[in-house]
């Protein structure tokens, strides 16, 4: 799959990305998505698109300082799982933030996330 990267006002639009977060996270809210994204600051969206043309996954941050980019939410579709997109996404990510002056990148995640949590052990966050 192909990745893409939009940034700015763009990164912005929750429309596309309401579907894909319903179906990875139980309980998406779409007001959450739409209010965080009106404030976070110079927002940076990395995608996978399925053939079909939806969404199959995506890494979604925002600068939170002047060199650290704070990794907010992403998630893959289940059909898409363990084919290795997570961690395309995520390196795509880091490739970007280095690319554009960011030294450090920050995340959470839950503990019950275990693949994530693994994730970013691997990739050394």
């Amino acid at each position: 799959m192909k990745l893409t990267v939009i940034t700015g006002d763009p990164a912005r639009n929750s429309t596309e990305l309401l579907p894909l977060c319903k179906a990875v996270f139980d309980n998406f809210s779409h007001d959450y998505l739409a209010e965080r994204l009106q404030w976070v600051t110079e927002p940076v969206l990395v995608y996978a698109r399925h053939p079909s043309g939806d969404l199959a996954g995506f890494k979604l941050g925002y600068r939170r300082r002047p060199q650290l980019l704070y990794s907010w939410l992403g998630g893959v579709h289940p059909e898409a799982r363990r084919q290795g997109l997570a961690r395309k996404l995520m390196a795509e990510q880091h490739q970007w933030a280095k690319a554009n002056g960011y030294h450090y990148i920050e995340t959470q995640t839950q503990a019950v996330n275990n693949a994530m949590l693994i994730l970013n052990l691997q990739s050394a966050i």
